[in-house]
């Protein structure tokens, strides 16, 4: 997911701002409950 996140990081338009934020809370999710296991 790390590589998701860099790449959408890199994404800084405007139109892709909202994208961002659900990938990204997507992800931050998956890795919480891999930590968690």
């Amino acid at each position: 997911m790390l590589v998701v996140w860099i790449l959408n990081e890199r994404n800084t338009e405007p139109l892709h701002a909202g994208s961002f934020r659900a990938s990204n809370s997507k992800s931050a999710a998956q890795e919480n409950k891999m930590a968690a296991q």
